[in-house]
């Protein structure tokens, strides 16, 4: 309405067969606000603010972010079982009560645009509550199968999120602009499935049975649900370092008691992997016939729990590829202040707070150079253009955090150079 006031009202009710019969079909629905006040009289012929606007939006959105084949038994037939003979077998464990996973997403928002251009912001603030959150549940192997798809509980997310950007330099033949965006979520689990919590404790009694079997080799991964706390939080035993006198880890007990036996019933939150911030800032410069592109991404005021040090220090291998801190850094004789302990006393590491590190980084995630001919070079050799474009990706990266990258997927610093022609 008059180009200041917009409204709008959405409903839908979707169905899909990905679902159990009881289960197929979910409303949806979503309402919408938004006031320009750049189109206000007081701020219609404002030389400094050409956008400022404010926008708020409630509904809900659904997840069906698995297949037919986690809803229902499925068999395989083979010939070759039981001696030529034709056999079934089952492929997948099904869970005719998936329900639809339902989001509630409120938001906030504000645009400006000031001085011509030279200053953007896009601001978000949201809240978003997440109903029957989809998730796998790992099952004992003995089942025939590891996990099986369930809905989990209620899940809560707040945050804000925005994107800035300043162009000081705007000429015929000269741009400068820069970016910088960012997200900070905060996530909580409202309540838990009574799936989930039988999943917990079998957690607990898998833990406990591995830090007992000395045999073993590697560090006990926790991944732990409960409700009030984060998705992204870390569990493990609380911490006071490597005794002196002993070379032993010494833990913290619920109760507060001090010890040197690491029980998985002790396990408390030591941190949470959610970073105040985390976004992307970058460079755009052109000049003439030139265009420098630079983007690089940052995180600050997270927490992780690091596996470089439990994996590859602590409990590697000192005869095979370890890290240096694994011969020098270790507990050696009754008084040394050490950060690992001795070789031999236990190659089981368990998760306590003591690899738990801030997590603070930037990284350059890709550059690029371009040069673009100018027309008048190109008429003698019949080409309308010539681009010549040199990129890298990963060129560099710093953290507080030492680490080994690679371990999930490949780490690569990557080189390109591309010519574009056209005849």
């Amino acid at each position: 309405w008059d180009e200041r006031y917009m409204f709008d009202l959405t409903g839908r009710m979707d169905g899909s067969s990905n679902f159990a019969s009881k289960q197929r079909t979910a409303p949806f629905w979503s309402v919408g606000a938004r006031w320009n006040l750049y189109n206000e009289a007081f701020l219609k012929n404002s030389k400094t603010i050409q956008n400022l606007a404010l926008r708020a939006n409630i509904g809900t959105t659904g997840n069906q972010n698995f297949s037919l084949s986690q809803v229902r038994t499925l068999y395989r037939y083979n010939t070759s079982l039981y001696d030529g003979y034709m056999g079934a077998q089952i492929i997948n464990l099904e869970n005719p009560n998936l329900r639809w996973q339902v989001t509630m997403n409120r938001n906030i928002g504000l645009e400006a645009g000031l001085l011509n251009g030279l200053f953007n912001l896009d601001l978000n603030l949201y809240k978003n509550t997440t109903n029957d959150n989809l998730t796998d549940i790992s099952i004992a192997p003995s089942l025939g199968f590891t996990s099986y798809k369930s809905n989990l509980g209620k899940v809560q997310n707040t945050g804000v999120d925005f994107t800035m950007t300043v162009t000081p330099i705007r000429k015929e033949n000269m741009i400068l602009s820069l970016f910088i965006n960012g997200n900070h979520n905060s996530n909580k689990l409202l309540e838990i499935s009574s799936a989930l919590s039988e999943y917990n404790q079998r957690v607990i009694d898998q833990q406990n049975s591995d830090a007992n079997n000395y045999a073993s080799v590697g560090a006990v991964k926790a991944f732990l649900f409960e409700e009030g706390n984060s998705l992204n939080t870390i569990y493990g035993v609380k911490s006071l370092g490597i005794d002196p006198a002993t070379g032993y880890e010494i833990f913290v007990k619920k109760n507060g008691e001090k010890t040197f036996v690491w029980d998985a019933a002790d396990q408390v939150p030591i941190g949470v992997n959610e970073p105040l911030m985390r976004g992307f800032m970058g460079v755009n410069f052109v000049y003439k016939n030139w265009n420098l592109n630079l983007n690089m991404g940052y995180s600050f005021g997270g927490e992780q729990y690091n596996y470089t040090l439990a994996e590859r220090i602590e409990s590697s291998d000192y005869t095979s590829n370890a890290d240096r801190r694994a011969l020098y850094n270790r507990w050696g004789q009754p008084g040394d202040i050490a950060d690992y302990k001795a070789f031999g006393l236990n190659s089981k590491v368990n998760p306590s707070s003591r690899f738990i590190e801030k997590e603070n980084y930037l990284n350059l995630s890709s550059a690029r150079i371009t040069y673009n001919f100018p027309s008048k070079l190109l008429k003698g050799v019949d080409l309308s253009m010539l681009k010549l474009s040199l990129s890298t990706s990963e060129l560099f990266y710093i953290s507080t955090i030492r680490q080994e990258r690679g371990l999930s997927y490949p780490y690569a610093r990557r080189f390109y150079f591309s010519v574009q022609l056209n005849f």
